[in-house]
């Protein structure tokens, strides 16, 4: 009987063992599976940023040489003509990291 008894409490530990091995190996492959998730989802929402900030910067660079237009009944000549009348500064683009260029 004792053998019967230690061959299970063996048997039990070996079973709880391997569950708890594969249940380590399935949480670290969900584990993965969800942080490439994240990135990805991490990467298009800075996408959408960066391109809606592109947007947003043109608009500022449109509204202000069309004000200059306005003023002197021409247009600016480079967007460096419209600081620091009608902008603070150039607005830097977020992808490429230089100053903005008007566009005709």
């Amino acid at each position: 009987m004792p053998t019967r008894s230690r061959g299970r409490k063996f048997c039990k530990m070996k079973h709880v063992g391997f569950r708890g091995a594969h249940s380590g190996l399935k949480y670290r492959i969900e584990e993965l599976i969800t942080a490439a998730e994240t990135k990805a989802a991490r990467d298009r929402t800075e996408q959408k940023w960066k391109a809606q900030q592109v947007r947003t910067r043109t608009l500022m660079l449109d509204f202000a040489a069309h004000a200059h237009e306005l003023d002197k009944s021409h247009r600016p000549a480079s967007a460096s003509d419209l600081v620091p009348t009608y902008l603070k500064s150039v607005p830097i683009d977020p992808v490429t990291g230089k100053e903005m260029k008007l566009t005709p």
